[in-house]
Parts: structure tokens; sequence; C-alpha cells
């Protein structure tokens, strides 16, 4: 049994020891430990040092990190992510020279809301980042409302705390905003935000780079937030958090988590550690519950806390009152965001509920198909075993006739009925899937341009023949006479739907079928498949013929122009090589028939074990 994987293996911390932004941010911390603990400088000098420069060089190399080596991420949502967490690492570093250039009091004053919005974007622009859930990867860049909603109703939420804690008391009391204890309160609560949404969002994900990426995230959010107690106590005298003391070097932990968790970016997974791909369909089905969970926890938030710091002299009256009324605005924010976050999650449910009633049909209709296949391909065994015999006989009796004898002619007969007779049970073989076969990888595009010289002759000079064949098409495992089969088959319907002339037009291309897509023609399943649609100009198939045409000895055409077996064999064709086959059409604008087949280099669907041979 091998042993279970770890987070940080030695190839991991090898990586990270030879990453250059690292390995310098090392060197910046190494010179700043010296600095603080030997007398190379003087306790006034440290003070000075510490209060508004000792950690610029780090966060500027935690900006540098973050954006360098971007290009060469192939996700587009990753690398969005990145940008927006480099940009609120910028504000940070800004809202940081700020506060380390405007050292008189009376100018600071005036740009303390400056600095505190700058801290608030460094926080807030990452919150988005984790909130628009890139760990989804590509198939889910879409900008869909639900998405939206999450990050207004972020937005919302941090923009309602920054406002509660920062701007009502710089606007209404500047001197109860000075005290410094109010913004603060707002630093905290988004830390509580990161902390959160980073750990849901690692729950919530399957692959676990990126839920190392969000824990990582999760642990600097959760320090700064104990680095923001202990300094709040400090402010009021219960801590000792002074600048210029060795408790500095603790704010240097926070940035180097974060610049680790941007440069681990860079480095291969290891073997044990392979991602586990994107996470499976229902995951991303409940992200409209969490997006109203994140919406209710906002709404409860707020005025529990407003309640709670009623009960503690924290403001004045004339600060409360603005405050209470921003709460109120806030709640009814939410809550129409909550309305419109319910339609969501509604039609969401009803997509999901059309999207299994079409597997349940889909099955139904599979199901009753193998049950019809078993007993014509067992009806068509036999008869084909007394054709032979038939034949066989027949030729015998002939061979014993001189060419004069005026019963050859009968016998000839007999020949030619036994023939016919003989092909109709191939197609019953063909759809209960108990033909031989040579499978082969096989290039559809070749295929497609081979057999339609044939085509063009089986449908004539009145229809109009036009082939669409997709660039770079893949490869096929298919036995190529079947598949040429199917598609002359499927041109002489079209020939009989048309018998006043039109246009057949067959198109081939790769197809990429998504996790989680609503089945829409009942692909086999999320992988990479080669489309062939043949589509005719003709009057269309009825609806309540549609559900049966690719049943054996069904037809839509007169008795003696069809026996009903020509769509079965294909649809036995097609699913022996593990596709699918399915039919649209409308009313006097013609019929289309869309095939399926698993590319070569996917692994096809494992076959019926009810149709096996």
């Amino acid at each position: 049994m091998s042993a279970p994987a770890r987070w940080w293996p030695r190839e991991t911390l090898a990586g990270l020891g030879r990453d250059p932004f690292v390995r310098a941010f090392a060197a910046v911390a190494g010179v700043e430990v010296v600095l603080y603990v030997t007398p190379l400088i003087g306790p006034v000098e440290r003070a000075y040092f510490g209060r508004y420069f000792y950690h610029l060089p780090a966060l500027g190399l935690l900006v540098a990190g973050t954006f360098a080596g971007l290009r060469p991420i192939a996700e587009r949502g990753a690398r969005m992510f990145w940008r927006m967490v480099g940009a609120g690492f910028g504000c940070w570093f800004v809202a940081t020279v700020l506060a380390a250039t405007i050292t008189d009091m009376d100018a600071r004053r005036s740009v303390d809301v400056t600095i505190d919005s700058a801290y608030l974007a460094s926080g807030l622009i990452p919150l988005v980042a984790i909130a628009w859930r890139p760990h989804l990867g590509s198939g889910e860049a879409a900008l869909t409302l639900d998405r939206l909603l999450r990050s207004a109703g972020i937005v919302m939420i941090a923009g309602g705390w920054f406002t509660y804690f920062v701007l009502v008391p710089a606007v209404v009391n500047p001197g109860f905003y000075a005290s410094i204890e109010p913004s603060f309160f707002g630093y905290l609560s988004l830390d509580v935000m990161l902390a959160s949404l980073s750990l849901l969002s690692a729950v919530s994900t399957g692959n676990r780079h990126w839920r190392r990426t969000y824990l990582v995230f999760a642990a600097a959010a959760l320090y700064t937030f104990g680095l923001d107690v202990l300094d709040l106590l400090s402010q009021n005298g219960t801590f000792d958090l002074r600048p210029g003391s060795r408790t500095d070097l603790l704010w240097l932990t926070a940035p180097a988590l974060y610049l680790i968790a941007a440069r681990l970016r860079h480095l291969p997974v290891p073997p044990a550690q392979a991602e586990r791909g994107l996470p499976p369909a229902g995951d991303d089905g409940a992200t409209p519950v969490r997006t109203a969970g994140i919406l209710l926890a906002g709404a409860f938030t707020f005025p529990l806390v407003h309640i709670w710091l009623g009960t503690i002299p924290f403001a004045t009256d004339a600060v409360r009152r603005p405050q209470t009324i921003l709460v109120l605005v806030v709640l009814v924010v939410l809550a129409l965001m909550a309305t419109a976050g319910y339609g969501a999650l509604a039609r969401r449910y009803r997509s999901l509920e059309a999207g299994r009633q079409s597997l349940e049909d889909h099955l139904r209709e599979t199901q009753r198909m193998e049950t019809v296949g078993r007993l014509a391909g067992s009806v068509a065994h036999d008869f084909n075993n007394l054709l032979t015999a038939i034949s066989g006989y027949n030729e015998l009796a002939m061979e014993t006739l001189p060419p004069d004898d005026p019963n050859r002619p009968l016998l000839d007969e007999v020949r030619r009925s036994a023939a016919q007779a003989q092909a109709l049970t191939r197609q019953l073989l063909a759809f209960s899937r108990r033909q031989v076969l040579t499978l082969e990888p096989l290039d559809l595009g070749r295929t497609v341009e081979a057999v339609a010289p044939m085509i063009a002759r089986i449908i004539g000079e009145d229809i109009a023949l036009e082939t669409r064949l997709g660039a770079g098409l893949g490869l096929v495992m298919a036995d190529p006479r079947q598949i040429e089969s199917a598609l002359l088959n499927l041109a002489g319907n079209a020939r009989d739907a048309m018998p006043h002339g039109g246009r057949l037009t067959i198109v081939a291309d790769n197809l990429e079928v998504l996790p989680g897509a609503v089945p829409q023609g009942a692909a086999p399943g999320p992988g990479r498949y080669i489309q062939i649609v043949v589509r005719d100009t003709g009057g269309g198939i009825a609806p309540e013929a549609l559900p049966h045409i690719f049943e054996p000895f069904f037809s839509t055409k007169e008795r003696a122009k069809g026996t009903g077996l020509g769509l079965a064999s294909v649809y036995g064709i097609v699913t022996q090589f593990g596709g699918t086959i399915t039919a649209t059409s409308e009313a006097g604008r013609g019929a289309a028939f869309t095939i399926l087949l698993p590319r070569a280099d996917e692994e096809p669907p494992a076959p019926s074990p009810a149709l096996a041979t």
C-alpha cells in the first residue's frame, strides 16, 4: 500500500528554495532580522524604520512575484485570478508607501481615508478573484448571473463594513475616526471574509493544486486577523506591539505565505500529488446555494454586529444614526440580490430537471431498443442459418440440371429471393450488433470524401450534395465498410424524402462534451467526439413517428418501398462503435441525423452487456 501524499513533499520545498523571488524574500527577511536582533541601529532609528519602511521591500517582492511568469499559464481563468490578486497586493503596497511617506500628522489625517481605501482594495480584490472560482477552469469562464451576484454580494458586504467602520466615522466624527479603532474593526471583518471564502473554496474543489492555494490564502488571512487583534489591543494599551520592537518581524509572515502561494503555481505537481482534474458536475450545481449562503451570512452579520456594538461604548449617537441607516440599506440591497439569486437557483433547478428527464427518456428508449435488438438478433441468426441451408441446397439442385432445363429459372428466382432475405438478416444483425467487425483507426473526413461520389450517384442530379469537413478531425475506432454503409443508408433515406430535388449536407467536425453539460441528444458522456450531421431539405418526419424511426420494421414509406430496417441497421452500426445517433426534424423543413463517435484517443463507453456478442 502506497504512502499517502504529503502536502509539502521534498520536491516542492526544493522548488521553492530555487525560486528567485522566494530567495530574495528570504534575504530581505534575514537582513531585517539582523537589524532587529543586533545593535547595528539604535532604538529610535529602529522605531522609525519599523513604523514606516520595514516591510516595503517584502511587499514589493510580493507584487513582483505575483505578476512574474503569468504568460505561460494556459488557463485563462487562472491568469485572471493571479492578475486580480497581484492588483490587490499592489494596493497593499501603495497604502504602505502612503503611510511611510506622509509622516506629518496634520497632512496624514487628510489622506487616512485614502490609505484605508487602499487597504480595503488589497483585501477586496482577492476576495472577488476567489469568488470567481478559478479552479473550475475555462469551461466555467462564462459571465453568469450567479457569478455576478456572488461577486456583487461580496463587494456589497465588504464595502458596507468599510463604510460602517471608516467612512461614516471619518465624516461624522473625525476625532473618533482618528482613534484608529473603527479602522481596525473594518480590517478584522475583511480578514474574516477572506479566510472564510478561501476555506469554502478549498472544500468545494477536487483540484489538489487549487486547494493548496486556497488553504495558504486562508492561513495568511487568519494569521493577519490574529495580528490585527493584537494591534488593536496594543492601541488600547493592553498589549505591547509598538513599532521598533522585535514583534515587527511577525508582520513578514503573511506576505511570505502569499508569495509562496503565488510561486507554487510554477512548480510541477509531483506524481503522488497528481491533480484530480475539475470537480464533478455536482460541485458547481451547488454554487447558487453557496451564493445564497454568502448573502445570508452578510444579511445576518450586519444587524448582529450593529446591535452588539450598541451594547458597548463604541461610538456616539451621532455616528450610530447613519450607521443604522447604512445597515438597513445593506439589508435591502442584499435582499434584492437574494431574490435574484433565488430566481437563478429556480432556473438552475428547472434546467437540471429537464436534463434528468431527458436522460430518463433516453434510458427507457435504450432499454426498449436493447430488448428489440435481442429478439431481432436471435431471430436473424436462426433465420440466416436456414437461408444458408436453402441457398446451399438450391446451388446443388442447379448443378444437377442441364443448362436448358425449364426448371432453372425457378431455381434462379429462389436464389435471388434467398439473397434478398440474407441482406435483410444482415441488416437485422447490424441492428443487434452481432456482426463480425474489423476495427481500425479511421479518419472520418477521408471516409466521407471517399463515399461522396457514390452518394452523388445514389441521390441523382436533382439533389445537390454538400460536404463540410472540419479542420484537424480526430480518428475513431470503427469498421470503414460499416461507416460507409451507414452513410449510404442515410443518403438513400434523404433521397426518398426529396422526390422533387433539394440539398443533402454532410458535416463532420470535432466536438467536446464538457463535464456537467446538460445532455443534448444524449451524448455517451463527457469527452471528445467526432460529430457527423446528415441533413436534408425534404418534407421532414412526423412528430408521432420520430420516436420510432430506429425501430426495426418501422417505416414511414409505402409498404413496397421500404423494409423498415435501414435506420435500424444504422443505429446498430453506430452503437457498436460506442457512439450515438439522434434525429431531429420539423415538418416541411427536412430532417437531420447527428452521429457522435468517440475519438480514438478517448476510451469508448463499454457496450451494453445485453447486446454484447
